[in-house]
């Protein structure tokens, strides 16, 4: 698979083994938690093919996929976000989500679509990583997933932290 590498991707990789210090023994330390950009396809094929066998519907995330440019104009939105746990340069864990601006107050939440880990990297923090703040130099990741409410599937978890729009 193509991993993230340059300038962008080294400085908003996350080594996890700090982030998950205490969790669950075996927890993986060359993990690395990559917030995928438009130069990322092949990655976001990978994530399509540990969706399909993670939730069983291969149908639904690998016979039809889009093309290229279409990966790439998605990676490439602010409202789309697609993050990546990768060990070994395999994909062993990750997440789409989508941010949705709000009409009640000005503005949005973090909607976490697909959420997923190979089920033999499970009880090693993977998921927790994925959903955890992560350092990015343009301030967008954190941003969002760093927000004050984050939904999973139709279930509302609040959360301590930064909130997205609304002025100062």
């Amino acid at each position: 698979p193509h991993i993230p590498t340059g300038p962008i991707a080294t400085s908003a990789t996350s080594t996890v083994s700090a982030a998950l210090s205490g969790l669950a023994a075996g927890s993986a330390d060359d993990m690395q938690v990559l917030p995928l950009s438009s130069d990322d396809v092949g990655v976001m094929r990978d994530l399509l093919g540990l969706f399909a066998e993670a939730f069983d519907e291969p149908k639904t995330y690998l016979e039809a996929q889009p093309g290229d440019d279409y990966l790439r104009s998605l990676l490439g939105r602010d409202t789309f976000i697609a993050i990546a746990a990768v060990e070994n340069e395999k994909v062993i864990g990750g997440l789409a989500a989508y941010e949705l601006p709000k009409f009640e107050q000005a503005r949005s939440e973090i909607y976490i679509y697909d959420l997923a880990v190979d089920e033999r990297f499970r009880r090693r923090g993977v998921a927790t990583a994925l959903i955890q703040p992560q350092p990015d130099p343009l301030n967008a990741v954190e941003d969002v997933l760093g927000g004050s409410e984050r939904w999973l599937g139709r279930v509302r978890r609040r959360e301590c932290g930064k909130q997205r729009g609304g002025g100062d």
